[in-house]
């Protein structure tokens, strides 16, 4: 035990079943794998936005990517933001980056 809380055996029993049940979940036949992102329509591009924050230093960043119908990238940016107080903040920022990039690269 080396001065470590232990569990209470109910917890114990409920963390045990959980686990059984998510194990029992995966590996029912038929379980789709995640493909990944899917691609667009030809006539439609994919803008694809992200955004990170630091709570600690209250700065972030964005990272956007403009794919077309192939999965062939248009166009891409990144950008270092220094001052952010949450992640909706640094969402936005994402979401305002990917508009203009979107705008830039002529995507209509």
């Amino acid at each position: 035990m080396h001065g470590e809380n232990i569990q209470r055996p109910s917890k114990s029993g409920l963390s045990i079943a959980t686990l059984t049940k998510n194990y029992k979940m995966a590996t029912i036949k038929g379980t789709k794998e995640r493909q990944g992102r899917q691609k667009p329509s030809e006539e439609f591009v994919k803008v694809n936005i992200d955004a990170s924050f630091d709570e600690g230093t209250g700065s972030g960043s964005t990272g956007v990517i403009i794919r077309d119908w192939t999965g062939g990238a248009i166009a891409a940016s990144h950008t270092f933001l220094p001052y952010l107080v949450d992640v909706p903040m640094a969402e936005a920022f994402a979401l305002k980056e990917g508009l203009l990039l979107a705008q830039h690269a002529g995507c209509n």
